[in-house]
């Protein structure tokens, strides 16, 4: 053990306060639960200028006193021991991921060397698995001095600015350590003169130690206050030379917010200058980072995932409220973009409030508004109380979590008004082109995506649908886990192979989607025209039924191919058409089976192994992200193909394809986020230069209704039991 882990394998093995329960979690991890002192990662990035409210709040409001009782009762534990900042090198928080699972793995203070997985129970641990410890210790040790320093103003009581004092003066030996010269033997290339691994964690790191100082700053004693001032006079620079060089992007959020806070906190007009009104600044992000279309703006960060919005949100709040102490005027689009950044989100999530995890980063089955409600404690207290108090309210009330977050006590309302019960049945992000369709009974959710691939963080997973139903995720959108995995799973979460959508020969997609949104109808189409393909998809929403038309064209010869994934096991089979005069249960039967009649339950063994020689397909490829489509098993389809995922006992998803040509069915398991949390895998492929599929997509409780799907010129026809309906465009 290291002597810093020494030091705190004590600590770490304390005892939360008599009848409290930990708070939640504050790294990656949904395993994972610190104290309320610890506050959340990301947080907001706030310091002593919120004193004054919480104040306000605690004299008043009976949970801002249970709050502050329990940040009193936790701060005399962590108080017994000094701030654990280990004096060595950190690294990337994207390696504390288990290589077994994919999953985040559990952080323990006292443990160093070798970490718990908490889906195998057990430990695994490398050197870069350990730096990215260091990584976390350094920002959970942050946040805690953040807090006492809260404490010491609230109640001037000398033992919390000592404690804050000895984080600092720790500090400034880490920096004084590691030092440019030696960051730059450590971090090469875009990353060279980091201390903590690359700007970006440099940017975070100073942004709390900016406001822990700020709550002991005129305290401190001179020699202190002069080495940690010394801190931000030589990292200021190097973010303003590494924001230089950024566009809108959530690593230049986060330089510009900590050069405007530690301008603040030193006096520095040029440093809140550059923060606010330079190049990459507050204006210069939201205007390139949050898209408009004429008076169009639905607020989704340019990055395409919802992860960054959020990351980057919480340090373009603290510009914002920089910007407002300052008296700092600041456009109407400007404002009106951020104000936006809190809309989207909340037309894009289900009735439980959970969230699609749209491209990089984020768990599907844990994210979701609760985890971000900090953002929504703001929203509600400093926009729009109105308008982001039932939202508020209703995160709380859905996921029954107390209100123990200390943005509540810097920013919340002071009262919680009724929670909103209802979402719109469809919602759009007019500008990303993202359209939800929802319904209350039966319970479903459909999310279907348009709009532009941009590169970075995006995914290229245009006219994809990710479905909910009857309280569960049937098919998310997986995100991604730590990106020191990408080697190992060869990108398959980055590709389009993982997503429920359009492609062709085996290849990525490109271009940019268009969405034609028609709410009244329950009915939305979206295409893609590039390297001389068009894919056109077609969704009619009709709980507890999804059609879809999809459409393929092409100047000449390709191999078009259609994918989608859901929980549960997958079992397919072809529908044979019915002679002109069919014996009863002659409907159906299996590729391989000899004809007559075919089992009374469908789907019941697994289809034979077929080669489709007369489709002139070559073999699925089995490198890189194909290497995670696994226990494959092919059927050539002369038209119609049924598949059954069995994705809880009581709850299926039923597939009915039907084509203009024949096609290869392929059927298999794909990862999940986390690995173990795979899915049923089934892929369409078809040569020619035109297809069209029409499916429906049947979600089952009880008795399935449909027995059969026709394509139509414009649209599918179902056969529902005896009963006929037709979905055209």
């Amino acid at each position: 053990m290291t002597q810093a882990q020494n030091q705190s394998s004590n600590y770490a093995r304390m005892a939360l306060p008599a009848g409290k329960s930990p708070n939640r979690p504050y790294t990656p991890s949904p395993d994972d639960a610190g104290w309320l002192l610890e506050d959340v990662w990301p947080p907001l990035y706030f310091g002593n200028e919120i004193t004054a409210e919480a104040r306000r709040k605690i004299d008043s409001q009976e949970w801002a006193r249970q709050l502050f009782n329990w940040l009193r009762e936790e701060a005399d534990i962590a108080l017994k021991l000094p701030p654990q900042l280990p004096q060595e090198r950190a690294g990337w928080r994207h390696d504390f991921y288990s290589r077994t699972t994919g999953g985040p793995l559990l952080f323990e203070l006292e443990q160093g060397e070798k970490f718990l997985d908490p889906i195998t129970k057990q430990r695994e641990g490398n050197a870069e698995q350990h730096r990215a410890w260091v990584l976390l210790t350094h920002e959970r040790t942050l946040r805690m001095m953040r807090s006492v320093g809260l404490l010491y103003q609230l109640t001037n009581e000398e033992k919390y600015l000592r404690w804050v004092e000895l984080g600092l003066l720790a500090l400034a030996e880490h920096f004084a350590k590691i030092g440019p010269q030696k960051a730059e033997e450590i971090a090469k290339g875009a990353n060279g003169g980091a201390v903590y691994f690359q700007p970006l964690y440099d940017a975070g790191i100073l942004l709390v130690m900016a406001n822990a100082t700020s709550f002991v700053k005129d305290k401190l004693k001179d020699e202190t206050r002069a080495k940690v001032q010394g801190v931000f006079e030589e990292r200021v620079p190097f973010l303003m030379k590494f924001l230089d060089g950024k566009a809108a992007h959530n690593m230049g959020c986060f330089a510009s917010a900590a050069i405007g806070l530690s301008g603040e906190l030193w006096n520095r007009g040029d440093w809140i200058h550059r923060a606010l009104h330079g190049k990459n600044g507050f204006a210069d992000q939201l205007r390139s980072g949050v898209p408009m279309q004429g008076e169009q703006i639905d607020g989704l960060w340019g990055e395409g995932t919802l992860f960054y919005h959020f990351y980057s949100l919480t340090t373009l709040i603290a510009l914002r409220e920089l910007a407002a102490r300052r008296e700092t005027k600041i456009e109407a689009d400007v404002l009106r973009r951020f104000e936006a950044m809190f809309e989207a989100p909340l037309q894009l999530a289900d009735a439980q409030n959970r969230l699609p995890a749209l491209s990089d980063f984020g768990a599907p089955r844990h994210f979701s508004l609760s985890l971000y409600r900090h953002l929504y404690e703001y929203a509600a207290g400093k926009i729009n109380l109105p308008k982001y108090g039932p939202a508020l309210a209703r995160i709380y009330e859905a996921s029954n979590a107390r209100r123990t977050d200390l943005a509540a006590l810097a920013y919340g309302p002071m009262r919680l008004p009724a929670a909103l019960q209802l979402a719109p049945r469809a919602t759009r992000l007019p500008v990303a082109n993202i359209g939800v369709f929802r319904e209350s009974q039966p319970d479903m959710w459909l999310l279907f995506r348009g709009g532009k691939y941009v590169g970075g963080h995006d995914h290229p997973d245009r006219l994809s649908i990710f479905l909910h139903a009857e309280g569960v995720q049937i098919s998310p959108d997986l995100g991604e886990p730590g990106y020191a995995l990408r080697k190992q799973t060869g990108d398959y979460f980055r590709t389009t192979l993982a997503h429920n959508t359009l492609f062709a020969n085996e290849q990525d997609q490109k271009g940019a989607a268009y969405l034609d949104w028609q709410p009244e109808k329950k009915r939305a189409r979206g295409g893609i025209k590039a390297g001389g393909i068009s894919f056109r998809r077609t969704v009619f929403f009709a709980p507890p039924f999804v059609v879809l038309l999809d459409e393929y064209e092409s100047d000449k010869e390709q191999r078009f191919n259609w994918i989608y994934h859901a929980y549960g096991t997958l079992q397919m089979e072809e529908m044979i058409a019915p002679p002109a005069e069919p014996k009863a249960d002659e409907a159906v039967r299996k590729i391989g089976e000899p004809e007559g009649p075919p089992p009374k339950t469908p789907v019941d063994a697994p289809p034979v192994e077929l080669t489709a020689p007369d489709l002139k397909l070559p073999p699925l490829p089995d490198k890189e992200e194909w290497s995670q489509f696994t226990k494959r098993k092919t059927i050539l389809v002369g038209r119609s193909l049924r598949a059954v995922w069995q994705v809880q006992p009581n709850l299926q998803l039923r597939l009915h394809s039907t084509s203009s040509a024949p096609f290869e069915a392929t059927s298999g398991r794909t990862i999940g986020q986390p690995f173990p949390d795979d899915q049923g895998a089934l892929l369409l492929r078809s040569p020619g230069t035109s297809w069209r599929v029409a499916t429906v997509l049947e979600v089952v409780t009880d008795t399935p209704q449909v027995t059969g799907i026709e394509l139509l010129a414009n649209g599918a026809a179902l056969d529902l039991t005896g009963v006929r309906r037709e979905w055209t465009w």
